[in-house]
Order: C-alpha cells, then structure tokens, then sequence
C-alpha cells in the first residue's frame, strides 16, 4: 500500500500522446485504485445496484495490465519517492 511519499505518475508517454491520452490514463489510474482498494476490503463490504457486462476482450487487457504492471509499479517506484523526499525537504 503506498505511503505518504507516494506521489501520481505518468509512465509510458511520448510525443504521440494527446490530452485526451492524459486523461483517460487519469481515469485508467482512478479505476484501478478503487480495485485495488475493493480487493483490500472484500466484497462483503460493497453493494451491487446495477451490473454492467464488460467486453471481454477489453476486461482481459485491463486484468493484464492491473496484475502486470499497476499492482507493481509503487514497489518498484518507492525508491525514487524516497529519494525525492529527502531531496525536496
């Protein structure tokens, strides 16, 4: 779980990207935190009022990247999060 010297990033961007990109990573980030946070809880914690189908196709990306690279990302950052505390304060 991040600490307080977490902080956002934007990994895997360049010069063909647009705000529109910007944004849906945003959301992307958004998303699989609130996962995140609902696997940490459990699901007898959350409530179901409506259920939406996800295309599967999309949902197997989405899983990939959330196992592979998201649910990875802090540990590997947490080091340089460090470093910029101590550098910033």
């Amino acid at each position: 779980m991040p600490g307080p010297e977490a902080c956002g990033s934007i990994i895997g961007f360049s010069d063909v990207h647009t705000r529109a990109h910007l944004y849906c990573a945003i959301l992307e980030g958004l998303a699989y935190a609130l996962r995140e946070g609902r696997d940490r809880v459990g699901e007898e914690m959350t409530k179901t009022a409506r259920t939406f189908e996800p295309n599967q196709h999309t949902c197997q990306i989405y899983d990939e990247l959330f196992y592979e690279v998201y649910s990875k990302i802090y540990q590997r950052l947490n080091p340089l999060y460090h470093k910029m505390h101590l550098i910033i304060r």
